[in-house]
Order: structure tokens, then sequence, then C-alpha cells
């Protein structure tokens, strides 16, 4: 998945080889989570009654603020405890944010 690789790439290279790790894991993480974001609100809303899409819409919508929110806050909050430096924090957010999407592939694959 292109989001799992960008993570990969933002994780593991940016702070140790620049602007052009910066640039490359953000150019792959973008287009991923777009693609994922479109085909999810898509089968969401398309699986709802039709008269109910603009409430699915709106628990969709305020689902991934919370989410985007409180994953800030509670990631924050952790990171300050486990790591010694703002560089350490950042490699440690995109390699696990790796390692759980490439385990939702994997578990998602295996169900099909």
């Amino acid at each position: 998945s292109l989001m799992a690789l960008g993570c990969g790439v933002l994780g593991l290279f940016s702070t140790t080889t620049g602007l052009v790790a910066y640039v490359t894991g953000i150019l792959l993480l973008t287009p991923g989570y777009q693609l994922f974001q479109s085909a999810n609100s898509t089968l969401l809303i398309s699986e709802s009654p039709a008269d109910r899409r603009g409430k699915t819409s709106a628990w969709l919508g305020l689902s991934r603020n919370l989410g985007l929110i409180s994953g800030a806050a509670i990631s924050a909050l952790i990171y300050q405890h486990i790591a010694s430096t703002p560089a350490a924090a950042f490699s440690l957010t995109f390699i696990l944010a790796t390692l759980g999407l490439t385990l939702t592939g994997w578990l998602t694959l295996r169900t099909r």
C-alpha cells in the first residue's frame, strides 16, 4: 500500500537523509490516503439507506475528526515519555503507523 510505504520512508529515512526522503515519503503517503479515504467514504455512504445518507456522512466526518484530534493528543502524550528527541518521536510515529497499516492490510487479505 502507498500509505504503508510512505510511512515507512518517513519513519526510517527522513530524519537521517533530510528533505529528499521527507518529500518522497509525503508524495507516497498523500495519494495513498486520498485513495483510501474516497473509497472508504463511498462504500460507507452507498451502504446506508438513502434517507440516512446525510446522517451517515455527518457521523463519518465527526468520527474522522475526533480520531485525528484524539490520536494526535494521545500520541503526543505517549511520545513525550518514550522518545528522547523530536526526531526520535517523529520516526517512532511513522514506524508504528507502518506496522499498523501492514497488519491491517495483511488481516484484510487474509479474510478474503
